[in-house]
């Protein structure tokens, strides 16, 4: 199936073409060149500008009005120097070379212009734009040769995401993984049993302002993870109402182990995840509303191009994929079958709102590992909200 996005960058293209023709080459490169310098200097200045706007929804709209005055004025300059290289090669009778140059730097200039574009507005909060970007023939091509988005363009990106979902792949496409029959409820209940108790709420409070909630589970004695993304840049962390002392944070995979008084409750057992289309239930508070078993299903493990929470740089991680409908406060939830934690939910997919993502156990068992009980660590900074 074609994408609508596809057919948009077939007419800028076709567009760009025609208008770099009668535009001329050199006018063209001093355009672009303009254009991608206030373009880099939009993105790396937009983010701390639109932290002070207050509105949640406003904030990204704002950051990419920042960034698209500053990449016009850049081009408008660029196209201003182009325009004199231009008139000179026109004294020198090389007018029609230039034009004809023209249209192919029309075309590579549109189709850069479109790749970019689409590495901010894929994790925008609309599905049928998302979706559109990420079913794009044209920028599955792209991704493929391109490097990924540049960090302060990951940066911007982030916007959209917040700290309810951040962005979990580098690259434009998210790899593509068949989907799996999602279970009934009652089949999703078996896969709880009777470990729910270990399942608790987590209220992240002063990061930057702001609160955030979501999910933890009990993994030892006096011993629960969650994400780093859900107490990042947070004064205050409490679980069940208890204040939490924060012991490791892995901003790479963005996991988070926290102390606090655990009682009675069961401790859950991290196992390996199963066959692909295993039934599965997400056990978490979603919307900050009370525990909810959510049904799901494993469509297996990927291994996919990440930044960090911050959009450093890029590096290889692995991730569980799931069919399962989570919301923001199932950060943190644990995967359950048969009683047991396969992964812990992480992110969902900008373009499918059935599509999730966890860490998988092998990677919580490694950081688990690391931890040091007798030391308390910085929760970071907080995350665009």
């Amino acid at each position: 199936m074609v994408s609508w996005i596809d057919g948009v960058i077939a007419a800028v293209v076709v567009l760009a073409a025609f208008r770099g023709r009668a535009t001329g080459a050199l006018r063209q490169v001093g355009n672009w060149v303009g254009f991608a310098t206030g373009f880099i200097i939009g993105t790396w200045c937009a983010p701390p500008l639109a932290h002070h706007v207050s509105s949640a929804t406003w904030r990204p709209l704002t950051a990419i009005g920042i960034v698209v005055v500053v990449s016009f004025l850049g081009a408008a300059l660029g196209r201003l120097c182009g325009g004199a290289a231009h008139h000179s090669l026109r004294q020198m009778h090389l007018g029609s070379l230039d034009a004809s140059v023209g249209a192919g730097v029309g075309v590579v200039s549109a189709l850069l212009s479109c790749w970019l574009l689409a590495g901010v507005l894929v994790n925008a909060p609309w599905f049928s734009l998302a979706g559109g970007i990420s079913q794009s023939k044209i920028l599955v091509a792209l991704d493929h040769v391109m490097p990924p988005v540049p960090t302060v363009e990951a940066k911007l990106a982030s916007l959209f995401r917040g700290a309810d979902f951040p962005s979990v792949f580098a690259d434009i496409v998210a790899p593509s993984v068949p989907t799996v029959t999602t279970p009934s409820s009652g089949v999703t209940s078996l896969q709880v049993g009777n470990r729910s108790a270990a399942v608790l709420k987590v209220i992240a409070s002063g990061a930057c302002g702001a609160s955030h909630e979501g999910t933890a589970f009990v993994i030892g004695r006096n011993e629960v993870v969650t994400n780093a993304h859900v107490i990042a840049g947070a004064s205050m962390v409490r679980v069940n109402g208890q204040r939490a002392q924060v012991r490791l944070v892995d901003i790479r995979d963005d996991l988070a182990v926290l102390s606090v008084s655990t009682g009675t409750l069961p401790v859950l057992q991290l196992i390996d995840p199963p066959a692909r289309g295993t039934a599965t239930a997400v056990v978490g508070y979603p919307l900050d509303g009370p525990l909810t078993v959510t049904p799901s299903a494993f469509a297996g493990l990927i291994t996919a191009r990440s930044r960090d929470l911050y959009g450093g740089a890029t590096f290889d991680r692995s991730l569980a994929v799931l069919n399962a409908a989570v919301q923001p406060g199932n950060s943190g939830s644990p995967v359950f079958v048969n009683g047991h934690v396969i992964g812990i939910v992480v992110s969902r997919s900008t373009s499918q709102d059935t599509t999730a993502y966890a860490v998988p156990s092998a990677v919580i068992r490694a950081d688990l590992a690391k931890v040091n009980f007798a030391a308390t660590v910085s929760t970071g900074a907080c995350i665009a909200n």
